[in-house]
Order: structure tokens, then C-alpha cells, then sequence
């Protein structure tokens, strides 16, 4: 009787550590440490002077613009080309009666997920509150969205996903490539000695 109760008690233990091994492995399966963020998407800055600022960007500078292009019909912003990350300027900021217009200022930030519905479900899993998603279905006749946006909450500035119901992925590689065959311009600067940092040249 005497040992028959240790033997029992062990039993008990390890059927008991199967069972929590069993459940964290189940853990796992639900909660995979994968990435949902394909990449930042793009940057979406904000200031009173933002037609100015896309002037400079896009005419001074010659970035090339990424939206909106030929028969596109948006108008409240300009996406620039910087790469593999876009830079959005809204043109004309709306200011609250009564307040100042405020400083240049980034104001959100879009990341592109891997797949929108995966993100969504993934963002409940993990505990992440979000936005519902918009409503999938259309009025008749109504066009479908170029993009669909669940912005998520908590955090000092709006943090969206975005997907795009066109492929954003080649118009992004597209200006990458006109940005890399960009003609360079001689360089006003010269090294010095073997520092990394740089002088003016006064030629």
C-alpha cells in the first residue's frame, strides 16, 4: 500500500506534464511566431505647405510621383517615391477654427501585411485591438475600393494596415527602378582622408 501510493503520485505527475505539454504545443499552433508586416508601405506627412513640398519633392528633386497616376481621380494627396517606401503629402491640411495651423508633421504610418485577412485574424490571436474591417458588401453599381484600410488602436499616431486591390508591389519596384537609373550629379563634397565624414568643397 505503502509504495503503491508514490507510484500513483507519479502517474498522476507525469500524465500531468503531458497534458500541459500537450496544451502549450496547442498554444503554439494558434499563436505561430510568424510576420504579418510585409513592410512599411508608406509614410503619410502633413503640413500647411504640402503643395510646396510636393513642388520641391517631385519638380526640384525629380522623385517620381507613385500616386496618383494618369486617370486616377484622387486629389487630397501626392504619393512620392523614395525607394521601397512612399512618402504621402497631404496638399491642403484642414485646420479647426480657432487653432493654428500646426508644424510639418508626420501623422500616420501604413504598413502592407502579408494578407489582410491573416493580419485581421492574427491581430484577435494576439490580443491587438483594431479596427473592424470595412463591410465587404457594395451598393449596385458602386465601384469596388482601389484599397482597403483596419487602422489599428492605442498608439500616439494612426498605424493602419493597407491592402491594395491593385498591384502595388510593381508600381513601387517601377519607380524603384526610375530612381535607380537616375542620372547622378557630381558630388560637392570630398572625403577626408580616410574619416567617413565629409568637407565642403570650395571649388
Amino acid at each position: 500500500m505503502t509504495r503503491w501510493v508514490p507510484d500513483m503520485v507519479l502517474r498522476v505527475c507525469l500524465s500531468s506534464l503531458a497534458l500541459i505539454a500537450l496544451s502549450h504545443a496547442a498554444m503554439l499552433v494558434q499563436h505561430p511566431n510568424e510576420a504579418i508586416v510585409r513592410q512599411v508601405d508608406h509614410v503619410l506627412f502633413m503640413t500647411p505647405s504640402g503643395r510646396s513640398l510636393v513642388s520641391l519633392l517631385t519638380e526640384t528633386l525629380a522623385l517620381p510621383i507613385v500616386f496618383p497616376q494618369a486617370g486616377e481621380t484622387w486629389t487630397a494627396s501626392t504619393g512620392i517615391g523614395l525607394g521601397n517606401v512612399t512618402l504621402e503629402v497631404f496638399h491642403n491640411p484642414t485646420t479647426p477654427p480657432g487653432e493654428v495651423p500646426r508644424a510639418g508633421r508626420i501623422s500616420s504610418l501604413a504598413l502592407q501585411p502579408v494578407d489582410l485577412e491573416t493580419a485581421i485574424r492574427e491581430l484577435r490571436l494576439r490580443g491587438i485591438a483594431h479596427d473592424a474591417p470595412p463591410p465587404k458588401a457594395r451598393k449596385t453599381g458602386e465601384p469596388a475600393p482601389r484599397w482597403t484600410t483596419v487602422g489599428l488602436e492605442g498608439f500616439g499616431h494612426r498605424l493602419f494596415f493597407i491592402q491594395y486591390a491593385f498591384d502595388m508591389d510593381e508600381r513601387r519596384a517601377r519607380f524603384d527602378r526610375i530612381l535607380a537609373g537616375a542620372p547622378r550629379r557630381p558630388s560637392r563634397y570630398r572625403p577626408v582622408g580616410r574619416s567617413r565624414y565629409c568637407s565642403r568643397s570650395t571649388q
